[in-house]
């Protein structure tokens, strides 16, 4: 539970909280924030406790949204070799690498999910919506699973703010799916 509120936080700050000018236009706490969060990267690149790549991917993501240039820590990250969906999701949703763009593809289910997953396919297709790219399929998947009669999803704040937020970064504002 601990880990699903920090990544709807880091989410948040990602997502939520983007300036064009760090040293002028944040104010107090996002500049304080910006500062823990680049206090806490351990030696190895990444943020967590140990290699913990939503917490990696996220913690970049912030501080790019920050207008930190963040492109040695994309490069690290790109450098580093996954194979699940879950992993190439965040490597992809901070690097936007093509490569794995196109490993994406190919572990993509028929029905637009990826792991049978709501959250991964929500991440990816956010990944795939920031480099420009859509994903009608992910879309669809989505929208399946959304509750015709409170608009949410499986009646999970998480799982609804994550679906909402990755439906409006992929541009799809039409009718919920009956």
């Amino acid at each position: 539970m601990a880990n699903k509120i920090l990544i709807l936080l880091l989410f948040n700050l990602v997502f939520f909280i983007s300036c064009t000018d760090p040293c002028s236009s944040q104010d107090e706490a996002i500049s304080n924030a910006t500062n823990w969060l680049i206090s806490q990267q351990i030696s190895d690149g990444s943020w967590g406790k140990r290699i913990d790549l939503p917490t990696t991917a996220f913690s970049i993501l912030a501080l790019e949204n920050s207008g930190l240039d963040v492109r040695g820590d994309k490069e690290h990250l790109s450098g580093i070799t996954y194979s699940t969906a879950m992993e190439l999701a965040f490597q992809y949703l901070a690097t936007k690498d093509s490569s794995i763009y196109s490993k994406l593809q190919l572990l993509q289910k028929s029905d637009g999910s990826w792991d049978d997953s709501i959250s991964i396919t929500n991440f990816i297709l956010i990944g795939f919506s920031d480099a420009g790219l859509s994903n009608p399929n992910a879309v669809a998947y989505i929208k399946s699973y959304q509750n015709p009669t409170n608009g949410g999803w499986q009646d999970s704040a998480y799982l609804t703010s994550l679906s909402l937020s990755a439906l409006i970064k992929s541009g799809d504002t039409s009718e919920q799916v009956s």
